[in-house]
């Protein structure tokens, strides 16, 4: 009874994370794609029980044993496992980042602590099991609490905050002649690092060719630090202060200039404007749930939950069972989705831009955002990826997406016809931790029809003014590259103050 008290608590532990961002509300599901079902909760439970009756038979086994070294061997990776929660508090509760953990790991005072550690594990490993036993046997509870939810979820006594709405029908498809806006945002582009102080071993020959056919801004700054806010400011051309989610398909966000709080759904925005000018739209995007929010102004739309929120859902029982499994391991879990995630919504984004009916697309796309799925030296996919140049493969990966962009234009004969506005909904975060430096410039390249001459433009303004310069796009009142600096000149100034 004592080792199955103990190998249904190690269990539960092993699946904390499955179970915390499966059984409980967060952020009202806002963030969330994949709905909880009965088949998800099952899968929980079948991992739950089968892992629980996988570590009693060992335990088991190991008493029936009476070699040291592979039980000493058995203690070491049950002192592991442990490693799984206590990663999983680290996320959740601390303030400790991936890059701080990786500093600390080429540091000589790790290899001291590691061996610290290590050698009186080693050599007294059997007090050090019962010692760890006595811990895991003190949480069974919470095993009980875990089993309780998914049972009480199960037997709809309990329910979960998601939502309950299929999308309905797009706008019927206007017939009315209109221009071909490309609006690119790629995710965390930060414009220091990527131009004006990129290590000179990373290459980004499309972003470098784009520049020198194309119109870019130097000084251009997003409009805050974090997508959550930055995008309801681009899409909706108003600075905000404040975003919380506050129902599955709204965020509550707050003006920068009023200090009113309203909802983001119910906003006029670039969409529901274009809508009215007869232009047909599309969005490809991650993290925020845009169809839920803007599906009545948007005649195509595909979006992607952020891989954080959605590490051990899946849309049939054998991916969300195998999702739950590799949320033991979420480093190499991240990575998975994120590369998944990317895959489909490139494939989206291929489709879309080369549809002809579509007037204005927006492509919130998931690079260079971290985690890192690709490597620059190989130019291969990778999930194993964990060092200091994360970043910039990422950034690689943009430069190769964008090219892949470039070639679907241009074989459709839509890139001399289209306007590509290339832009960021924020710098990089970490920054700091790569070189002490935080820059919240973004990159803002804006490709005109026809016309292949590069221009420069250094003076300071904020990307919030995006949605009126479009909008100026898609009612033909900026035609040219030879307007963009006028116009520029006249609205940077009222840009920082909404």
């Amino acid at each position: 009874m004592r080792d199955a008290g103990l190998a249904l608590s190690l269990a539960n532990l092993c699946f904390i994370e499955a179970w915390f961002t499966t059984l409980f509300d967060g952020h009202y599901g806002y963030f969330n794609k994949a709905p909880v079902t009965s088949m998800a909760l099952l899968a929980l439970l079948l991992n739950i029980f089968g892992a629980a009756l996988f570590f009693w038979i060992m335990a088991r086994l190991m008493r029936r044993l009476e070699n040291d070294l592979v039980r000493a061997m058995a203690h070491l990776v049950y002192f592991a496992l442990l490693l799984v929660p206590l990663n999983f508090v680290r996320h959740h509760y601390s303030n400790v980042i991936g890059f701080a953990l990786l500093d600390f790991a080429h540091r000589p005072l790790f290899l001291v602590s590691l061996l610290v550690v290590a050698i009186p594990i080693v050599r007294w490993h059997k007090p050090a099991a019962r010692l760890v036993s006595s811990l895991v046997l003190i949480l069974l509870p919470l095993s009980f609490f875990t089993l309780g939810k998914i049972a009480l979820l199960l037997l709809h006594v309990q329910s979960l905050a998601q939502s309950p709405l299929s999308p309905g029908a797009p706008p019927a498809l206007s017939e009315k002649n209109q221009p071909h806006v490309v609006w690119i945002l790629f995710d965390e582009m930060d414009q220091r690092l990527a131009f004006s102080e990129r290590p000179v071993s990373l290459q980004l020959p499309e972003l470098d060719r784009i520049c020198k056919e194309s119109f870019s801004a130097t000084e251009a700054y997003a409009p805050a630090g974090s997508t959550l806010e930055s995008l309801p400011a681009l899409i909706t051309g108003r600075l905000v202060s404040a975003a919380v989610p506050c129902s599955p398909s709204d965020l509550a966000i707050t003006w920068s200039d009023s200090g009113t709080t309203v909802a983001w759904s119910a906003q006029p925005n670039i969409f529901s404007r274009a809508r009215e000018l007869e232009v047909n739209t599309g969005l490809v995007g991650w993290y925020h749930p845009y169809e839920r929010l803007f599906g009545s102004s948007l005649n195509y739309c595909s979006w992607y939950a952020f891989p954080q929120y959605e590490i051990s859902r899946g849309e049939t029982f054998s991916a969300t069972f195998v999702n739950q499994l590799w949320s033991t391991v979420p480093p190499l879990q991240y990575r998975r989705l994120h590369l998944d995630l990317y895959q489909h919504a490139l494939d989206d984004a291929l489709r879309v831009v080369t549809n002809g009916q579509l007037g204005l697309i927006l492509l919130h796309l998931p690079v260079p955002h971290l985690p890192c799925i690709y490597s620059s030296a190989t130019q291969q996919f990778t999930v194993t990826s964990f060092s200091r140049q994360d970043y910039f493969n990422t950034l690689a990966l943009a430069d190769r997406t964008l090219g892949a962009l470039r070639s679907a234009l241009e074989k459709a004969g839509a890139w001399d016809k289209s306007w590509l506005l290339i832009s960021a909904d924020h710098g990089w975060r970490d920054a700091p931790s790569y070189d002490g430096k935080l820059d919240h410039r973004v990159p803002f390249i804006l490709k005109t029809p026809g016309v292949r001459r590069p221009a420069s433009y250094a003076s300071p303004f904020n990307t919030v003014l995006t949605q009126d310069l479009l909008l100026s796009v898609l009612q033909q009142e900026l035609t040219s590259a030879e307007q963009i600096v006028p116009w520029l000149e006249r609205h940077r100034f009222e840009s920082g103050d909404r």
